[in-house]
């Protein structure tokens, strides 16, 4: 049996605030079979699950939700949290070119995201610290005048929200700095746990019928009368971690998260693991050689080797 594709040590693997905080422990099997579904979302970060649930709730259920690594893995999972809504551009260039009934759409859709996040999460409960409330600051006269233009397609657009701007003493007494010269206080957006919230949704798509497996990146998708989304069931890396001209004499590591693989297929380990993260150094004798270099492991023992 082969590792899982995490076998090089990255960064991105380290805990953070997020992983640190999570509330919902979730863990999905690995697809190691075919199966029939109706739609297939590749990825379990916001986009690819809050896809799944939308369809879900609309009635479509034979969902699968196919994730690389871990749900939340990617920027989901490690980013600030803010819910807020707006153009990030010049409103008057904006509005040259689809007009005032056209920025009246775009800030309409702009703050679609933020009333579905606050829906959800009063929908299934989702314990993702939701913090109601949010500033747009300006440090100069100039930013003021883009947030008035600002504040004024808000309320527009939005005028059961508590949205105001707010200038001098106002703004210090919101934020406590003499350093802004003016805020957008907007009550529709706000702050989540970004991971808790991702979490919550996946709990709540789970719970509409759909299946989500984790640890099976998508190698290839066949298209024609019958789709077919083919996954790495059998733990290869999905392509060669070093081409032929990147292949140099030298010596390399290779590191094995063997806890992570047998944790994904619901093997029950001890804590800590007996084997968890097994590095392999090893050398290379000739440039463009060709390597493999299989982990046959237990939560036990393991062994390698040079394949073919």
């Amino acid at each position: 049996m082969n590792a899982p594709n995490s076998m090089v040590m990255n960064k991105l693997d380290a805990l953070n605030y997020y992983t640190v905080t999570k509330k919902y422990d979730l863990a999905f099997p690995r697809l190691t079979a075919d199966i029939d579904a109706d739609v297939v979302v590749i990825g379990g970060g916001f986009s690819g699950i809050n896809t799944a649930l939308e369809l879900a709730e609309q009635g479509i259920t034979n969902i699968v939700v196919l994730e690389g690594r871990h749900l939340g893995y990617g920027g989901t999972g490690r980013n600030g949290g803010q819910v807020m809504a707006g153009i990030g551009h010049d409103l008057n260039a904006v509005k040259r070119h689809v007009g005032p009934q056209g920025l009246e759409t775009l800030f309409k859709i702009a703050g679609l995201g933020a009333g579905i996040i606050r829906e959800r999460i009063a929908r299934y409960g989702i314990d993702a610290d939701f913090c109601q409330g949010y500033g747009y600051l300006a440090y100069n006269r100039r930013q003021v005048e883009t947030l008035r233009g600002w504040c004024e397609e808000f309320q527009a657009v939005e005028p059961e929200v508590e949205i105001e701007l707010l200038t001098g003493q106002d703004v210090q007494k919101i934020i406590g700095s003499k350093v802004y010269a003016g805020a957008i206080k907007h009550m529709g957006g706000g702050h989540v746990n970004s991971l808790n919230l991702l979490l919550g949704e996946a709990r709540a798509l789970v719970a509409h019928g759909a299946r989500i497996f984790e640890s099976s990146p998508v190698i290839a998708v066949d298209y024609g009368e019958r789709i077919t989304v083919r996954t790495n069931a059998d733990g290869r890396t999905d392509a060669p971690l070093l081409k032929d001209a990147d292949v140099k004499r030298g010596r390399y590591r290779l590191v094995f998260h063997v806890g992570e693989h047998f944790r994904s297929k619901g093997v029950p380990l001890p804590d800590p693991p007996f084997v968890d993260v097994v590095p392999i150094d090893f050398g290379i004798a000739e440039d463009g050689g060709s390597y493999h270099v299989p982990l046959v492991c237990s939560p036990w023992t393991y062994s390698t080797y040079r394949g073919s």
